[in-house]
């Protein structure tokens, strides 16, 4: 199979900016799975947490993780990548900004958990817009940026963490969760007008829309034959989930859910 006009295409500023955007879904990750550790001896304090509510609420972010990383990449394939990519910013900033009203450990939980959903949907999220926009050659480089992400949002949670709790003592809790708000709103605003997948656009017939962007990422006029080349590479992809544990996927699924869990 030939490669398609966008495999081809010279990396540019055009595909540096979606690598920030993208970029925001990792750093969060970091962040919030990392601002727990540094306030959770003030929530146990505060709130009154036994040993296993401590437990719930260290570990209710990753199980969101694992089933916003489940079904949502599924969802995304169904109603575009562009819009889920606003909708789970949209809900970190809100869960975010809710922690200042918690006053029980359940509703920490809660909130911690739907906050694990959003990040996790933004794993398949992210990295099906920009691995659908990326050159070929570019792609392996790009994705190992996103882990940098992943670390950067960690440091910068443990430092906003230790200086307000330096400044406001085990009382700093709920702004140290809270902060959160901060950079998933930057990132949130940021992805506003982000270019849809034209790969995904040509698969559900909106050719004129996929032109439009593509056009605009090339800076020249994109031919019948070039979008018919993105819809070809889309159909060849198809794998439906019972296929990841069968045949040659078999062994790729193994390997990369190993890898992370043994990163995790």
């Amino acid at each position: 199979m030939a490669n398609s006009v966008i495999d081809d295409a010279p990396y540019s500023a055009f595909h540096r900016k979606l690598l920030f955007l993208s970029a925001g879904g990792p750093f969060l990750d970091g962040y919030v799975l990392s601002i727990i550790g540094v306030v959770l001896v003030g929530i146990s304090k505060d709130l009154g947490l036994t040993s296993l509510e401590e437990g719930l609420v260290g570990a209710s972010a990753l199980v969101g993780l694992f089933v916003g990383g489940l079904f949502f990449g599924r969802l995304t394939d169904r109603v575009g990548r562009q819009l889920m990519y606003m909708i789970d910013l949209t809900v970190l900033v809100v869960g975010s900004a809710l922690c200042v009203f918690v006053t029980e450990g359940w509703q920490l939980v809660v909130l911690r958990f739907v906050l694990g959903v959003a990040v996790g949907a933004d794993y398949p999220i992210a990295t099906a817009l920009l691995i659908e926009w990326l050159p070929s050659r570019q792609r392996g480089r790009v994705m190992g940026l996103l882990m940098v992400a992943w670390f950067t949002g960690a440091a910068a949670a443990t430092a906003v963490g230790y200086v307000l709790v330096r400044a406001m003592g085990d009382g700093a809790w709920p702004w140290a969760l809270a902060s959160a708000t901060v950079p998933s709103l930057v990132i949130l605003i940021a992805r506003m007008g982000a270019p849809e997948s034209p790969r995904w656009l040509v698969s559900h017939g909106r050719r004129a829309e996929a032109r439009k962007f593509v056009t605009k990422m090339l800076g020249r006029p994109v031919t019948d034959d070039e979008l018919d080349q993105l819809d070809e590479g889309e159909k060849v992809q198809v794998v439906g989930f019972r296929g990841l544990f069968q045949g040659r996927y078999l062994v790729r699924t193994a390997f990369v859910g190993v890898f992370w869990t043994f990163q995790i």
